[in-house]
């Protein structure tokens, strides 16, 4: 039976000018003989009765938006099959999700969540100091501090409490500079690809649009292991979700963020990771 299924995106990455992956999971739908349409997130005038399913995909610019993001999903959510879960896009916005995940037994990057900032205590064994918000997304707002450095710290945590947000602590680790952040795609709680990003000499963060390098590896049996324990500790496997992670001071695989709402699932070289997604909607709808 044929299905309509619309792609979720931003303005920017819209119909008239979409993001190459979007294309790509759009013409994997339609070679099967179902219809697929990229549609901006906003869009007010769609009318989702007439689609079987919508999956978020390169919504961008949800965290600066995020009550309206999670308004309009709510209602989409309503007359559609909604992928991911509303339900787990909600709990996924906030990073203080790594908070149930480490009481479940994941091993975390060490993590602050910070409701007072007169109360910060960084850690003695901790040398430097990540702040970033706990709603971000493409490395916005974060930035890096020495640890000795308070002053500098509590500037950028007042400044995050300035624009509304709530601020998080992460300890650095060195691992990244060498071992990477490791990002590994999850579809229906498989791994189909795993991407090794490091930062350009002299920063920190490892996305593109700051020098980032991404180089496709293989995982190890010790990283997959731990990939089998998150998916054990989370409630149920999404339709699909990244696993960012690092190697923390102590050899520890360590559970950087878990992306569920809107994550780069690199389609473009992630042929299993697109048959699986395209099937597993459709087996969802």
């Amino acid at each position: 039976m044929k299905k309509r299924i619309a792609i979720l995106a931003s303005q920017d990455h819209g119909p008239s000018h979409p993001y190459p992956d979007d294309v790509l999971l759009l013409y994997a739908f339609e070679q099967l003989g179902h219809r697929a349409h990229i549609i901006c997130w906003d869009d007010e005038a769609i009318d989702y009765q007439h689609y079987d399913a919508a999956i978020v995909r390169s919504c961008w610019d949800y965290d600066q938006r995020l009550p309206e993001f999670m308004n309009r999903l709510a209602h989409i959510h309503k007359h559609t099959v909604l992928l991911n879960p509303y339900e787990i896009i909600r709990e996924n916005a906030d990073k203080q999700y790594l908070l149930t995940l480490e009481q479940s037994g994941v091993p975390v990057v060490p993590t602050l969540f910070i409701q007072d900032a007169e109360d910060l205590h960084v850690p003695e064994s901790w040398k430097r100091v990540i702040v970033k918000p706990t709603v971000s997304a493409s490395g916005r707002d974060t930035s890096l501090h020495v640890a000795s450095d308070p002053q500098g710290i509590h500037a950028a945590i007042a400044a995050l409490t300035k624009k509304g947000k709530t601020a998080m602590l992460q300890e650095y680790q060195p691992s990244i500079e060498e071992y990477g952040e490791r990002s590994s795609v999850m579809i229906a709680g498989e791994t189909t690809f795993t991407m090794k990003k490091t930062p350009k000499d002299g920063n920190f963060l490892v996305h593109k649009h700051h020098g980032g390098t991404y180089i496709p590896v293989e995982t190890t049996l010790e990283e997959e292991r731990f990939l089998d324990l998150l998916i054990q500790k989370i409630a149920e496997a999404p339709l699909y979700m990244r696993v960012d992670y690092l190697r923390c001071k102590d050899g520890l695989i360590c559970l950087l963020e878990l992306e569920q709402i809107e994550p780069n699932l690199y389609l473009h070289e992630n042929a299993k990771g697109l048959g699986l997604l395209v099937q597993e909607t459709l087996n969802r709808i």
